[in-house]
């Protein structure tokens, strides 16, 4: 497997928004308020934000994606650089994707001079602290419950 900025594999934005779509149905599945395809042609790019990398399996198909952005949910005033649409294949979860994934994108960061890289999640809060991500803060509502976590770069 390889991780690669998605400006190099414009080809995969139809599996990666596929992939969108299944993990979040709410929001890119029918009736969401989201457009995967239309979210992936904007981070697909060399430079700037928003800015996407891919994990490519061998044969490749696309394992996970997470991408870079100015802005996220759950955002203070001073929190700049957001890891954001961070996602990894149901069948392929815990094999390293999601991390190689986090690391590639704070590696990216740092050639762009941010000092800090922070997230929102739901899921990855273990992942990120294991890769020494700090939490900052809860938030949420009784439906939902999210975690703000941020990395020193």
């Amino acid at each position: 497997m390889k991780i690669v900025p998605l400006w190099e594999r414009p080809d995969l934005i139809g599996p990666t928004a596929a992939l969108f779509r299944d993990i979040w149905p709410d929001h890119y599945g029918p009736g969401g308020a989201g457009d995967a395809q239309a979210d992936l042609q904007n981070r697909c790019r060399a430079q700037g934000l928003p800015y996407a990398m891919l994990c490519v399996g061998n044969n490749g198909r696309v394992l996970g994606s997470g991408s870079l952005s100015g802005q996220s949910f759950g955002q203070e005033p001073g929190e700049g650089l957001w890891l954001v649409g961070l996602c990894v294949v149901a069948g392929q979860r815990r094999k390293g994707i999601g991390a190689g994934l986090v690391k590639a994108l704070a590696q990216h960061a740092r050639s762009q001079d941010y000092s800090d890289l922070y997230t929102t999640t739901q899921n990855a809060a273990g992942l990120l602290r294991s890769l020494g991500w700090v939490t900052l803060r809860d938030i949420g509502n009784d439906d939902a419950r999210w975690q703000v976590l941020r990395k020193a770069l």
